[in-house]
C-alpha cells in the first residue's frame, strides 16, 4: 500500500486542493495563481524607505467582509513569509487592497478586514503563526488555520 506524504505534494496539487476548499467554504475567489501562471491583479505598495514595490499575490479571495491575500508553496517559504510581512507593514497596502477589491466587485464598501494567509503543507514552522497573519496548512488532506 502506498501512503502519500502530504509534504510531497506539489504546489499545483496544493493549489487544486485550496481551490476546492475555498469553493466548498463559500469564498469568492478573485485570483488563484497556478505555478508558472500569470497574475491578473497586483498590489503596488510603498515601503518604509518610500520605495514602491509591486506584489503579485497567489491568492486574493473574499468572504463576507474579509479580504484574504495569500501565498502558496508546497512547504513553508521564508520568501513568501517576508512578502506577506512587507504587505502587512506597508502603510499604503490597506487602501490599495480595498480600492482594488472595490473595482473588481463594483462596490463602494470600505469596511473590509484584510487577512494574510501563508498556505503550505508543512507543520514545521507553526511558530511563525504568532506574527500578524495566519497559516493555512494542509494536514492529512484537509486545511487547518493557525
Amino acid at each position: 500500500m502506498f501512503v502519500l506524504d502530504i509534504a510531497m505534494l506539489t504546489e499545483k496539487e496544493i493549489v487544486n486542493k485550496l481551490n476546492e476548499w475555498l469553493l466548498i467554504n463559500d469564498y469568492n475567489i478573485i485570483q488563484l495563481i497556478y505555478p508558472g501562471g500569470q497574475a491578473t491583479y497586483s498590489i503596488k505598495i510603498e515601503d518604509q524607505d518610500k520605495k514602491y514595490n509591486i506584489i503579485y499575490p497567489d491568492l486574493i479571495t473574499i468572504k463576507d467582509s474579509k479580504i484574504i491575500i495569500g501565498e502558496v508553496k508546497p512547504l513553508f517559504s521564508i520568501e513568501d513569509y517576508n512578502k506577506l510581512l512587507k504587505l502587512h507593514k506597508s502603510s499604503s497596502s490597506k487602501i490599495t487592497i480595498i480600492n482594488l477589491i472595490k473595482r473588481i466587485i463594483n462596490s463602494e464598501k470600505t469596511d473590509f478586514e484584510i487577512i494574510f494567509w501563508l498556505i503550505h503543507s508543512s507543520t514545521l514552522n507553526r511558530q511563525y503563526s504568532k506574527y500578524p497573519f495566519n497559516q493555512l496548512i494542509l494536514e492529512n488532506g484537509k486545511f487547518n488555520i493557525y
